[in-house]
């Protein structure tokens, strides 16, 4: 027996929020695929750039929402990956 990690595109839909008074920033969205279906228990993360550590995380829920709270605005790199 094998263990096969399928990748499949993801789609962020996602909506911005700027909490100016502390300086923070919230992104929430949710994860579907191709074929437009919720992804659940996908892992989200935030990281400055492609070789910095993650700053942020959060799972999507069984609907495939989720919600990332980052401390600071500024440009991020959001990824969501997923093990099928």
């Amino acid at each position: 027996m094998t263990n096969e990690f399928k990748f499949i595109p993801i789609i962020i839909l996602s909506f911005f929020s700027k909490n100016t008074a502390q300086n923070s920033l919230t992104i929430q969205g949710v994860i579907v695929d191709t074929l437009n279906k919720p992804l659940p228990y996908a892992n989200v993360y935030a990281q400055e750039n492609e070789s910095s550590p993650i700053i942020a995380y959060s799972i999507s829920d069984e609907k495939g929402a989720f919600i990332l709270k980052l401390i600071r605005p500024k440009t991020f790199l959001v990824k969501a990956t997923m093990v099928w």
